[in-house]
């Protein structure tokens, strides 16, 4: 009898009472002094907006940065009332890293990371702050929030520039506003205009796109009016506009064996065809073998016919979603479902240097559709990510995702031999996107492999942290990934990239949703997460949690002495549920490890990379329930460190800089005594915030928890587990019988 993997976990689940609490707060400043130095650096901002002219402001409106005391970066510090009092409205906030003028308890001062919020007003109200702080009673509320501001400034043109600009004549930027759609459509972008008409500058508007408090426009204009352009009071940042990764094939040498070049098309349908899967790329020409399984969608249309080159990242990119990487000695196998192809991407569209935009309206539209249970995209800016802004590419793809039930994978790019001094090896947008999983590549198909030196490295920003999640086989100079070619035979052709290692995990994704029809998008995640393997000599950076396992038995099957139990559940905004451990008393002696891992999908705040998901989790490992803390006033018993969050003994600073509470994915593994171990829980804790703020009104969060437990001296430990909890925990057992192995 096979032992699969044990479901129905959230019947363990229960709710429980937490109480908060905190120790009182010691100030860096005195509310005298705080009141002093912001009146000054207020006086200060109000001199330089004076030097504007009046048309760079729409509706008198100005944005001024307020960056926070590192002291005060908890959500419960946000300054919600002094905003109140200065008719101010919060549109968004930026990471930073400042050197604080003081510290409480009379510390010394160090480098610290904080949070610059972004507020607007207008500027008669400035103004009349400015005259009026110093008259504030030192006892009210808004008064004393100033305490929290280190720093108050207008940012200059020059900071809204960010990184080099074309250097061509007519550079075609990237503009982002502080204005949402009706706002833009209303009177900001009619103002804006009228602005540059007035300074007399050249400029064309290509393209707009609308994500949350955010205008995006591609605008083409003169190498001389930047500077004019970044004055105008409602632009937040200004940027050359990235071109496309390029997709021409990187080049590969023979592979040291002689391989058929002509393999056998599988003679059956696909495993299961109620799971839908999307390929967003390049196209695919008139024949090839794979016409069986795929639906073709162009989506450019107007006739135009595909480079040859785009046709061939097209066919490797669906031939990798089919068949993974083909072993020309083990041939081709049954796909597990068939694809959609959307062609997104027309070489033509760079005749006026805007292929960006194009693609990116074409993939907003697929994705808005929410058709699709599997997503995949190999393509996007030639743009490595900075921590302090999000692309806009990433905008609209997270923004889609957080709102449908896709499970995305984004290939990371191969600039991962570019400067690493100059960051430019990091991981390209969009497989920033929270809501997907970005995908590296590994350099073999064998068990000795690592990570591909082209394969781009993360870290991601925060939240996000952990980047690329997963990698997986994309081929190598000196070992090809192969796939199938253009033509009527099944030819075979080599190839390389991250390109083809990202949809060689949406297979296996899509492959565990035709065997188990009932797991959730969520639990996929966490379950290829869970069962990675990492790389000993390789860091999270290059490789994340560690490369896909390629063999669905290893992911559902369970081995003697090992059990995996999914938790699919949801926990309500600001509430604490507890998920018991399944270790049976039987396990006595030896050591216990203890996996767990965690996903959900958050809805993000693209005006605030600081604050960019809107729910986090805070989880809390107890091993023992008969353990209490020494000063024994504790209602739950001691906790132990698991996920790098000992029970919130950290401040607040150490779990944004570690990036704890508001990823949307943990995982880990601990190694314990049996001994130490009665009735271990997991407690878990729904975190809420929206622009800055703690907020209640939100929906519950839907979450998947995957816990393995491996206890070598207990062989019978799967069986312990399903006679204790017999009518409550459910093995899963596939609707179709699971092929022998999965290669990427």
């Amino acid at each position: 009898m096979t032992n699969f993997l044990l479901g129905k976990g959230e019947n363990l689940i229960e709710e429980i009472s937490v109480p908060s609490g905190g120790d009182s707060k010691s100030e860096p400043y005195t509310v005298s002094e705080a009141r002093i130095r912001v009146a000054d650096m207020l006086k200060k901002s109000c001199t330089d907006l004076r030097k504007l002219p009046d048309s760079a402001f729409p509706r008198d409106e100005a944005v001024i940065s307020l960056v926070l005391h590192p002291e005060y970066v908890a959500k419960s510090y946000f300054p919600s009332a002094l905003l109140r009092h200065a008719s101010l409205v919060y549109v968004g906030c930026v990471p930073s890293v400042i050197s604080p003028q003081k510290l409480s308890k009379e510390r010394t001062p160090n480098e610290s990371e904080t949070t610059e919020l972004f507020v607007k007003g207008e500027r008669e109200v400035l103004y009349s702050w400015s005259n009026a702080i110093v008259d504030w009673g030192e006892s009210q509320t808004y008064t004393k929030e100033l305490i929290s501001l280190e720093k108050l400034y207008l940012r200059s043109a020059n900071e809204k520039i960010h990184g080099s600009l074309d250097q061509s004549r007519r550079p075609i930027l990237e503009v982002i506003l502080h204005a949402n759609e009706l706002q833009a459509h209303d009177y900001v972008l009619a103002e804006f205009k009228s602005y540059l008409e007035e300074n007399e500058v050249e400029f064309t508007i290509t393209h707009s796109f609308f994500v949350q408090q955010l205008t995006f426009l591609v605008l083409k204009t003169v190498e001389d009016s930047v500077q004019t352009i970044a004055n105008f009071a409602l632009v937040r940042v200004l940027r050359r506009l990235a071109g496309l990764r390029s997709i021409r094939p990187m080049p590969v040498l023979r592979a040291n064996q002689d391989i058929d070049h002509v393999v056998t098309l599988p003679e059956h349908s696909c495993v299961s065809k109620a799971v839908s899967v999307a390929i967003l790329d390049a196209g695919l020409p008139n024949e090839h073998p794979m016409e069986p399984w795929v639906d073709y969608v162009d989506e450019v249309g107007g006739g135009t016919i595909p480079h040859p080159d785009d046709l061939q990242h097209g066919l490797a990119v669906t031939s990798a979603t089919l068949f993974g990487h083909v072993d020309p000695d083990d041939g081709l196998h049954q796909p597990f479902t068939n694809v959609r192809h959307f062609r997104v991407f027309d070489r033509t569209d760079d005749d006026e240097g805007l292929t960006l935009p194009r693609v990116l309206s074409r993939i907003r539209d697929v994705l808005t559709r929410n058709e699709f249970d599997f997503v995949n995209l190999s393509l996007g800016p030639d743009e490595p990510i900075v921590d302090d802004d999000i692309n806009v590419w990433t905008a609209v793809i997270d923004d889609c995702l957080s709102r449908n039930g896709s499970l995305m994978t984004v290939a990371v790019g191969n600039n991962g031999e570019s400067d690493a001094v100059l960051g430019l090896n990091r991981i390209q947008v969009p497989s920033d996107c929270v809501n997907a999983l970005g995908i590296g590549a590994c350099n073999s198909n064998t068990l000795m492999w690592s990570p591909a030196p082209y394969s781009a490295v993360g870290p991601g920003r925060r939240p996000g942290w952990v980047k690329p999640e997963l990698i997986a086989f994309g081929g190598s100079i000196a070992e090809p990934f192969l796939y199938l070619g253009a033509g009527s035979d099944a030819s075979l052709h080599q190839i390389q990239g991250t390109s083809f290692a990202a949809p060689g995990v949406l297979r296996i994704a899509s492959a565990l949703r035709a065997h188990f029809p009932d797991l959730s998008n969520l639990a996929i995640a966490a379950l290829l997460i869970n069962t990675a393997t990492p790389h000993s000599d390789a860091t999270r950076t290059e490789v994340g949690w560690g490369r896909v396992c390629d063999d669905l038995n290893e992911i559902v099957v369970c081995r003697d002495g090992e059990i995996r139990v999914l938790y699919e559940g949801e926990v309500s905004p600001t509430r604490w549920i507890r998920a018991p451990i399944p270790v049976p008393s039987e396990v006595e002696s030896g050591m216990v490890r203890i996996g767990g891992t965690l996903y959900f999908k958050s809805e993000v705040d693209v005006n605030s990379p600081s604050n960019y998901t809107g729910s986090g989790i805070e989880i809390v490992f107890r091993p023992h329930d008969q353990k209490f803390p020494p000063e024994g006033n504790s209602q739950h018993p001691s906790s132990a460190s698991f996920f790098g969050n000992p029970g919130g003994s950290q401040t607040e600073l150490s779990l944004r800089k570690d990036a704890f509470k508001w990823e949307n994915c943990m995982h880990s593994s601990k190694n314990k005594r049996a001994s130490s171990l009665r009735n271990p829980c997991f407690d878990i804790h729904h975190l809420t915030r929206s622009e800055g703020q703690p907020i209640t009104a939100r929906e519950n969060l839907r979450f998947a928890l995957v816990v393995s437990i491996t206890a070598s001296r207990t062989r019978n430990l799967y069986d312990l587990v399903v006679q204790r909890y017999r009518g409550v925990l459910e093995p899963l057992t596939p609707i179709v019988e699971l092929p022998i192995e999965l290669k990427t």
